[in-house]
């Protein structure tokens, strides 16, 4: 679609930095398990019949890949072979730094420093751009909306959680919700298919857990730094 190519075109002007690499994302990122997505939170997330946050349906392409799972197609390949051959491989544009990125993080910024109607607004620059059959009195965030749509008293919270599950399905795919994980030290609790035993059970990744440091390359250690715990 349109939509998808767009996304990583280096034309875009919302796509500040671009990366190109060898890689088949396009046609295998879908097709297992291992890599693709739970409807369990994408969906609550972008559709008003789960009464997500917008109170309409966000509009990401999604590919369904069974048993509950599924993809956002959002990044198209391009095949480059030498001349006179009819090999080569795909190739992908990648946005490294985006103009989302920006309003995100300066809307985060605003709520820490309790400027919200400005958050807000910054919000609801991009709500137009992500909503099906926008309407502004309908799908523009509010103070109300956002205190009704999560739990507790703390609003400063409530804001900054409704930043963060904007740009974790802006995101999705790209990494950059682990380093919000890391940032603001949050529980994370996943299923895990246990091949052993029918049914599944959950790993749980606490704020201090030491399997969120990246582990020294084996060079480093011969070198004689100590490898982290792990």
């Amino acid at each position: 679609s349109v939509r998808i190519q767009t996304y990583n075109r280096p034309s875009e002007k919302a796509n500040l930095l671009i990366s190109e690499g060898i890689s088949s994302w396009t046609f295998n990122y879908g097709n297992t398990y291992r890599f693709s997505v739970s409807t369990k939170w994408v969906y609550p997330l972008t559709q008003k019949s789960y009464n997500n946050l917008v109170d309409g349906d966000l509009a990401y392409v999604t590919v369904a890949n069974g048993d509950d799972n599924l993809y956002v197609q959002k990044l198209s390949a391009h095949f480059v072979s030498p001349l006179n051959s009819n090999l080569g491989n795909y190739y992908l544009y990648v946005p490294l730094f985006t103009g989302e990125e920006v309003l995100f993080n300066k809307a985060e910024a605003l709520a820490m420093q309790e400027k919200y109607d400005d958050a807000i607004a910054l919000l609801n620059v991009l709500i137009p751009k992500r909503t099906k059959n926008y309407n502004s009195s309908m799908h523009d965030l509010t103070k109300d909306k956002i205190t009704n749509h999560y739990a507790g008293t703390d609003f400063k919270a409530k804001l900054v959680n409704a930043i963060l599950d904007l740009k974790r399905i802006e995101f999705v795919h790209e990494g950059l919700r682990w380093l919000d994980i890391l940032r603001l030290r949050m529980r994370i609790e996943h299923p895990v298919a246990d091949k052993s035993i029918t049914g599944q059970f959950n790993t749980v990744l606490e704020a201090n857990d030491p399997r969120r440091q990246i582990q020294l390359p084996p060079s480093t250690v011969l070198a004689g730094l100590e490898p982290n715990t792990r």
